[in-house]
């Protein structure tokens, strides 16, 4: 009797491919490839989404940055427009404050809207004193109602 000992094990060896395995890996592969296209899209607008909101908080950090450097803001501010027209003369007044951000002379433009804004004005005046006080309500009737004085 001769002495032999059998044993198994797997070993990696190269083996031919069968038409249906292709065809199968044909189809996992371009699965892939689609898969893979897409992942990088998502990236890529995932990237550019992520720089937009690195850019907003930089310029949100400029902006503060320059705020506490500085130590002033723009702000809209409430400001009184005086035009005198005796004098010719324009004055702004910020409300805030109370200061005097602006005191010059009238422009030609400017002195020229006199006479079209008191004209206005006297208009208005002139209309408000010619509407009649009460007009009567009873109106006359030119015939006699039997049983009625004649007057």
């Amino acid at each position: 009797m001769s002495k032999v000992r059998i044993e198994m094990e797997e070993r990696w060896l190269e083996c031919d491919l069968t038409e249906e395995e292709l065809l199968t890996y044909g189809h996992d592969n371009a699965n892939q490839i689609r898969q893979r296209s897409n992942l990088e899209a998502e990236k890529k607008a995932y990237n550019s989404r992520i720089k937009s909101e690195i850019d907003a908080a930089t310029e949100q950090i400029e902006k503060l940055s320059d705020k506490i450097s500085t130590r002033k803001e723009y702000r809209d501010v409430e400001c009184k427009i005086i035009e005198d027209y005796d004098n010719f003369n324009l004055k702004v007044v910020r409300l805030d404050t109370l200061e005097t951000i602006l005191d010059r002379p009238m422009t030609k433009t400017e002195r020229s809207k006199v006479d079209d804004l008191f004209f206005e004005e006297e208009q208005d005046e002139q209309e408000e004193s010619e509407v009649p006080e009460e007009i009567e309500t009873e109106a006359e009737c030119p015939y006699q109602v039997a049983g009625e004085p004649v007057e």
